[in-house]
């Protein structure tokens, strides 16, 4: 029912940030240490873990995935590259203008 549905995506959007702040790769582990497939994830997570210092939730909402990617890109635009190219350094300082 249509109230039911909207009452459930009400709650989520009232609980459930768009994006978490930065989280170590064992909070991703903690997560599914239950599952029946824990060995090969714990593989995936080591992997993770050896190339990235930390990630960040991201609400599954139909736009997750451009979320994600667009919150990547800019982060890496104001945390990173900007120290060493003057062009991003503006591109950001734009960006955070918005």
């Amino acid at each position: 029912n249509e109230a039911r549905l909207q009452e459930i995506e009400q709650n989520i959007r009232e609980n459930q940030p768009l994006t978490s702040e930065q989280l170590p790769l064992t909070a991703l582990e903690k997560q599914y240490l239950q599952e029946s497939t824990a060995s090969n994830f714990r593989q995936g997570v080591t992997y993770l873990q050896n190339h990235y210092s930390h990630l960040r939730m991201v609400r599954g909402d139909g736009n997750c995935y451009y979320r994600a990617f667009l919150y990547s890109l800019v982060e890496q635009l104001l945390n990173h590259h900007h120290h060493q190219d003057p062009t991003a350094k503006a591109e950001g300082e734009r960006i955070c203008q918005w």
